[in-house]
């Protein structure tokens, strides 16, 4: 009897689970639907979240009355200038507040084209030095051009006086390149008015013929170093940081060292690997020891931007300075007293080019002439401005840099769908590399949240840390720009270089950070430069990329790889100085074409950008929703560019509107050099717009739960309940019964045993539970 219940007892339960799975596998399908689209909607509800957190300043920009704490809750933002009305929508209207404004002519010579150069120079002035270097490297504008005039002084005279009695309209520093000045606007009196005065005295200076826009002055409170756990790791080695026994100065003599203006110290030197001391890692990462031995430097002026020099270092004794300015107390010395912190960043960014202590640390560009910039200021209670930096590289252009090293990248001004190359900053690098000049900039230290100002630019060099061992610094900034160009483009050492210390003359310790990266990078660069006098900026820019580490596979944590000063200085560039696309064509991805009344240039497709079209955009991907933004298309299925929340969806411009013409040919998509695929739909056909929904169906409408709720399914699954419940009652009557049966006949043996004990058959056990362990079962 036992035998039969158990069996029918086993029927019974398989065919529960065979009912089960059954039900199973109708829902399957659904519940994977299901999930996709919750995973989706999670994503989508973190991409608001941070993008509201990144615009809480909207109220707060530049009030300078807000406590440091309340602007550390803070996310800045900056505000381009909007087409249509001279005053943005959103400046705040408050005191205390520092704008640009824009004029929309200047007060030039009608033939000034037709001046001597002299006069020119006196009426600009734009210095001999910088004349050769435009000349030299075959400028495309005129050697002075409208853009080197000042700003006329009558037109900031009437905006300062739009202030009235009320009203202190200051202005600080004029720039000739945006044809701009920045004033700040305060009232006499804090009262309830104060908003109604400043708002009065913006409208009229709105209201001037000669206006063109006003904008914000960029602003944030901060300190130099936005490195989070790299700040503290500098705090850790800046307490260790000891006075060296500098021995190794007596490689040189008293007379050979006398000789240093008129023979390059090269020639002085014993090999690199005495020579170099500390600093080798980094010099032999970017393979500049193997650059010709008269490189060092003679012949190139280099500017450098950045806090403060200590200048009486002993890395710094031989340095040629060739003027310097600060431009935070318009004073003419970037040296603070004692061991002011102003003199911290600079001091280490300066040596890491430009030291020299043989066997003990050497920068590439130690022979260079030196243009020193103070623009940045450290202390985190005071307000860090562009205008300082914008008004600095004039300065340096106008004095005759070839080249500019910066390792101060603004990552809290800008959202990250703002960083495409169209700002301030990067318009006035544009200005700066169309006159001849090299701009070598850090791609910040903000990890995967993203590269800073002025790191997108479109025609400068920025520069990513790698540790020794050749990896990507994790803090390092990671790309791409956010309309997919690569960046960083290039990577060097900055992690524990091996920096000259603030704190004394003869004081090293080690600094981390793309700050460091910068100028190392930029050294080699001014090598390359030194070994090329007649190059341009677009082929030292084209030299560098294609000759970095994965130059033909760039990724967005080193862009085209590691910088490789020897291979650069060994490239032969594609295209000439000077070169027009007329003769040398846009590299298979472009049209050439003139644009109003310009000369001709390239226009590429939509996947390629450059001078020439030679190099590829990366695709938009979840770098863009991490930062607050969300990929956009384009007409021709592309997405490469990062756009604000509020954007549209589609971005229905085509090139070919300004530039119907292909130097290879179009794809049915309509892009130049394409492979015909970017605008096919899952039907294979072109433009037809369908793509696979959530159920992976071509076209579909992602309405695949409706598998599961149409009526066949609902009758079934209400078979499939009928046959459970069923299933389930004659299983537990058989239960019962079997209880009850068991249950009898238990007792009938019981009584026996009471009456017969010896028919028992079994004999008293000792619990040995107490002495059992899973070690002793292994």
């Amino acid at each position: 009897m036992v035998k039969y219940i158990v069996i029918l007892l086993l029927i019974t339960i398989l065919t529960i689970g065979l009912i089960g799975a059954s039900a199973a596998a109708d829902n399957s399908h659904s519940k994977k639907v299901s999930n996709r689209v919750n995973t989706l909607l999670e994503h989508s509800k973190y991409a608001y979240s941070r993008n509201n957190l990144n615009n809480r300043h909207v109220n707060k920009l530049l009030n300078t009355q807000s406590s440091s704490e309340e602007e550390e809750e803070e996310s800045p933002q900056s505000q381009s200038s909007t087409s249509g009305s001279k005053v943005k929508d959103d400046l705040p209207t408050i005191s205390n507040t520092k704008l640009w404004v824009f004029f929309n002519r200047k007060v030039v010579p009608s033939n000034y084209q037709n001046i001597d150069i002299e006069v020119l120079q006196l009426m600009t002035g734009v210095s001999d030095a910088a004349i050769e270097r435009r000349i030299k490297v075959g400028t495309t504008m005129h050697v002075i051009d409208e853009s080197d005039f000042p700003v006329e002084q009558s037109f900031i005279k009437k905006v300062i006086d739009c202030g009235g009695n009320k009203i202190v309209v200051k202005s600080h520093q004029s720039s000739k390149w945006l044809n701009a000045v920045s004033i700040s606007l305060s009232p006499f009196e804090q009262d309830q008015n104060t908003i109604n005065t400043v708002e009065q005295a913006i409208e009229c200076i709105s209201s001037q013929p000669f206006v063109s826009k006003i904008d914000i002055v960029n602003s944030w409170i901060k300190s130099i170093d936005e490195q989070k756990d790299v700040d503290q790791q500098e705090k850790k080695e800046n307490e260790k940081s000891q006075p060296v026994r500098l021995v190794n100065r007596g490689l040189l003599s008293n007379d050979d060292e006398k000789k240093v203006d008129t023979l390059s110290l090269s020639a002085l030197l014993p090999s690199f690997d005495t020579f170099y001391g500390h600093t080798f890692s980094g010099i032999f990462q970017s393979n500049i020891q193997n650059l010709p031995k008269n490189l060092d430097g003679t012949g190139i002026t280099i500017l450098m931007i950045d806090s403060g020099f200590f200048k009486d270092h002993e890395a710094f004794k031989h340095l040629k300075i060739k003027d310097e300015y600060d431009f935070i107390s318009n004073t003419g010395n970037t040296q603070g007293p004692g061991d002011d912190p102003q003199n911290k960043h600079g001091t280490a960014t300066l040596s890491t080019i430009a030291g020299f202590i043989p066997g003990v640390l050497i920068g590439p560009a130690y022979n260079a002439t030196y243009l020193l910039a103070k623009t940045e200021i450290v202390d985190d209670e005071i307000q860090s401005e562009e205008d300082l930096w914008i008004k600095a590289l004039e300065w340096g252009e106008e004095r005759g840099a070839n080249l500019v090293s910066s390792s101060l990248g603004y990552t809290q001004w800008y959202q990250y769908y703002e960083l495409n190359g169209n700002h301030h900053f990067t318009e006035m690098v544009d200005k700066a590399a169309a006159k001849g000049v090299v701009v070598v900039v850090s791609a910040g230290n903000r990890g995967s949240e993203g590269i800073g100002a002025p790191a997108d630019g479109k025609n400068l060099i920025s520069v990513g840390a790698l540790s020794s061992d050749n990896i990507n610094a994790p803090f390092s900034s990671q790309g791409p720009s956010s309309d997919g160009r690569v960046k960083p483009d290039i990577s060097a050492l900055g992690v524990s270089n091996y920096v000259a210390s603030h704190l004394g003359v003869a004081n090293f310790t080690h600094m981390s950070g793309t700050s460091f990266a910068c100028p190392l990078a930029a050294g080699g660069i001014a090598l390359i430069m030194q070994a090329h006098q007649d190059w341009c900026p677009e082929q030292v820019y084209e030299a560098v990329l294609a000759t970095a580490s994965i130059a033909n596979r760039p990724n967005n944590g080193i862009g085209f790889g590691i910088f490789d000063a020897s291979k650069a200085n060994d490239y032969i560039p594609r295209f000439d100085k000077g070169s027009s696309c007329a003769t040398t064509g846009c590299s298979g991805h472009g049209g050439c074409c003139a644009s109003e009344g310009s000369a001709s240039k390239c226009f590429c497709a939509p996947d390629y950008y450059g001078p020439f079209c030679q190099y590829k955009k990366m695709p938009c991907s979840v770098e863009c929703i991490n930062r607050g933004g969300k990929c956009q298309l384009d007409k021709f299925g592309f997405s490469f560019d990062c756009v604000n929340l509020t954007a549209s969806d589609v971005n229905n411009f085509d090139i070919r509107e300004q530039c119907n013409s292909c130097d290879s040919s179009f794809d049915i998509c309509g892009v130049c050099g394409g492979d015909g695929q970017s605008c096919l739909g899952c039907d294979d056909i072109p433009y037809s717009k369908k793509t696979y929904d959530s159920c992976g169906v071509c076209g579909g409408r992602g309405n695949c739960k409706a598998i599961v709720t149409e009526e066949p399914k609902r009758a079934l699954s209400k078979m499939n309940i009928i046959l459970i419940a069923s299933c389930g009652v004659v299983a537990t009557v058989i239960l019962v019964i079997s209880i009850v049966v068991l249950y009898k006949k238990r007792h009938a043996v019981k009584s026996i045993e009471v009456g017969l004990p010896f028919l028992k058959g079994y004999s008293k056990l000792n619990n040995i539970d107490s002495e059992f362990s899973l070690e002793d079962d292994f």
